[in-house]
C-alpha cells in the first residue's frame, strides 16, 4: 500500500511540475498573445519593402510606395523625396533586418503602423543607425505608403527604484 501511495505521489508531483514548466518566457496556462490583424498585414507590407531594399530591387519597392511619398527624419530639416529616397536604394547594402514591437492603428483609409527597426548595413557608405523607430502612415485600401517619419529611439527613462526608506 505505502509503494502503490508513492508511486501515485511521485507521478502526481511530475505531472505538476510540467504544467508549471516556463513555456517560452510565459507562465503555463498563461494568456497567449496573437497579433492583431492590422499587424500581420502591414508586418507583411513592412517586410516586403524591406527586403525589396535589401535585394536592390527599387521597382518592387517603388510597387508599394505612393506617388508623393517622402520621408522626414529627426537628421533633417526637409523630407526626402521618393527619387532621392530611390537614388539611396540603389547603393545601400542593408545585411540584415528585423521589425519589432509593430503597432498598427486604423483610422477609415488611413493605417498609421509604428515599430523598431534594427538593421546592419550602409547606405550611400555610411553605417545606417542600427535600431530606428519608424512611424509609416499608409492609405488603404490601395495598399500604399504614404509618408515614412524615423527617428533614432531615445534612451529609455530611469526608472526609480524605492529604497525602503520612503
Amino acid at each position: 500500500m505505502k509503494k502503490a501511495f508513492l508511486f501515485v505521489l511521485i507521478v502526481g508531483v511530475a505531472a505538476w511540475a510540467q504544467d508549471v514548466r516556463p513555456t517560452g518566457g510565459r507562465p503555463a496556462g498563461g494568456r497567449v498573445e496573437s497579433p492583431t490583424r492590422g499587424v500581420v498585414k502591414y508586418k507583411a507590407l513592412e517586410q516586403a519593402l524591406l527586403q525589396a531594399e535589401q535585394d536592390k530591387r527599387p521597382e518592387a519597392a517603388l510597387d508599394h510606395l505612393a506617388e508623393d511619398f517622402e520621408i522626414w527624419s529627426a537628421e533633417k530639416n526637409e523630407p526626402t523625396p521618393k527619387e532621392l529616397w530611390e537614388q539611396n536604394l540603389k547603393s545601400s547594402n542593408i545585411s540584415w533586418f528585423q521589425i519589432r514591437n509593430m503597432a498598427v492603428r486604423e483610422f477609415g483609409d488611413v493605417a498609421v503602423v509604428s515599430f523598431l527597426l534594427d538593421r546592419r548595413g550602409e547606405v550611400t557608405g555610411k553605417p545606417v543607425t542600427p535600431t530606428v523607430y519608424v512611424v509609416d502612415v499608409w492609405q488603404q485600401p490601395a495598399g500604399k505608403l504614404a509618408v515614412r517619419y524615423v527617428s533614432a529611439p531615445g534612451k529609455p527613462a530611469a526608472q526609480l527604484m524605492p529604497t525602503g526608506k520612503d
